[in-house]
């Protein structure tokens, strides 16, 4: 597995993140409208949340096979018993560590969604059924204010004691809020919102983003709900002044605190602008942006260079073999040696592509698959590592009799 690829990705999906965000000021800046400023969150949203998705596309269309057989006088040579003694660097003994970690905060996060989702469905599942002002609605003692929850279809939930405690005003206000939501598929988006924040949980950006979805998901339902039932601004406001109150926390919820609600009152008295263009011109910026990340860090754009490729395999210090090919980037050359019979064998797959890496010009990544066969004994070994162009590296196998088989291998671009 090629971990610098992956984490380059990772790291390139955080910066991407962090431009949307940037964008986002530049939209706050010019007064956009909160409907064309939740259609771009949403972009940016879907084109993280879909980018690992993209990105494994790429991989698989990028990886192509070449294979090389040739004979050797290691054909001649008595073969031992061996024991493998691959040399690779600290630098890919971290990334494995580095990935591990990543893996295991995402499966927290993973799971922390999961445990968020069930236990909702848990508060909710004794809900009754009823109907108020001819919508369908769930009536349960769990919740303090109304929402919107379930998968794949929402669902209308209301306290207990809702028509004791409003007026039939502040009710007909109440639902036509959470109606907005199950239109706009409110909870969909959360849940994928929250995946992404999953994805990043390693860059506290990511948290603001998701958070900044919410917020615009509810401006845009406070201002439809103010236009549908042409309530102004003080007496929608006094219905969710009312709402502040122990509502159980949940991340699947949006739960309301101060801080959100005087944002949304805030929003609700500036006057905005329908910027069509700005909102088209940052959308088609975002997407190009996203598609050279994906293809970047995918190596799929790698196809156009072509690697030049040298192999030297040493028995005790002495060549025994020198083959040489010529590659595109990120495709398989296969290098095959074995005697007559086939008992005794060495194969090395070697794989190169661009990459960007600190403190070395022009990079080259090399995967490389070592096997070795010598009757019934086989070892097989992966190593990784990043080399200058035309720089050697070295690869040791030493066997428990004293003799040493190396693979020198050189790559350089044409």
């Amino acid at each position: 597995m090629n971990y610098f690829s992956y984490f380059l990705f990772l790291i390139s999906l955080s910066g991407l993140s962090l431009f949307i965000i940037f964008l986002i000021r530049v939209l706050d800046f010019a007064n956009t409208s909160v409907e064309q400023k939740l259609k771009f969150i949403k972009i940016g949203v879907m084109l993280i949340g879909l980018a690992p998705f993209i990105f494994s596309v790429f991989k698989l269309f990028s990886w192509k096979t070449l294979e090389v057989n040739l004979p050797s006088a290691i054909m001649n040579h008595t073969l031992v018993q061996i024991v493998p003694n691959i040399l690779t660097s600290s630098q890919f003994n971290g990334l494995i560590y580095l990935f591990v970690a990543y893996m295991i905060g995402f499966a927290i996060m993973l799971s922390r969604i999961l445990f968020s989702y069930l236990t909702a469905k848990v508060q909710l599942s004794k809900s009754l059924l009823s109907t108020i002002n001819g919508q369908t609605v769930y009536l349960t003692e769990r919740i303090q204010s109304p929402l919107s929850f379930g998968l794949p279809f929402a669902k209308i939930y209301f306290p207990l004691d809702a028509e004791k405690r409003w007026t039939p005003r502040e009710i007909q206000m109440s639902i036509i809020h959470e109606k907005i939501h199950l239109e706009q598929n409110d909870s969909l988006w959360k849940l994928f919102s929250l995946l992404v924040k999953a994805l990043l949980f390693f860059v506290p950006w990511s948290y603001y983003l998701h958070r900044r979805l919410e917020l615009e998901m509810e401006i845009f339902c406070d201002m439809k709900t103010c236009t549908r039932t042409r309530a102004n601004i003080n007496e929608y406001g006094d219905l969710l002044l009312g709402m502040i109150c122990t509502e159980p926390k949940n991340i699947i919820f949006t739960n309301l605190t101060n801080s959100t609600l005087k944002r949304r009152f805030l929003a609700m008295k500036s006057k905005t602008i329908k910027r069509s263009f700005l909102i088209t011109a940052f959308s088609a910026i975002l997407l190009f942006t996203g598609g050279i990340v994906i293809a970047m860090t995918s190596g799929i754009t790698g196809e156009k260079s072509i690697f030049d490729i040298t192999s030297k395999i040493l028995i005790d210090g002495k060549l025994v073999s020198s083959p040489r090919i010529r590659s595109r980037a990120n495709q398989v050359a296969s290098i095959f040696v074995a005697n007559t019979n086939g008992t005794n064998s060495l194969s090395l797959e070697l794989i190169a592509r661009d990459i960007s890496a600190p403190g070395i010009k022009d990079a080259i990544a090399m995967n490389c698959d070592v096997q070795y066969k010598n009757g019934e004994e086989k070892i097989h070994s992966k190593p990784e590592f990043i080399l200058a162009p035309n720089q050697e590296r070295r690869i040791q196998i030493s066997s428990v009799s004293g003799h040493l088989y190396e693979m020198l291998v050189t790559a350089k671009r044409q």
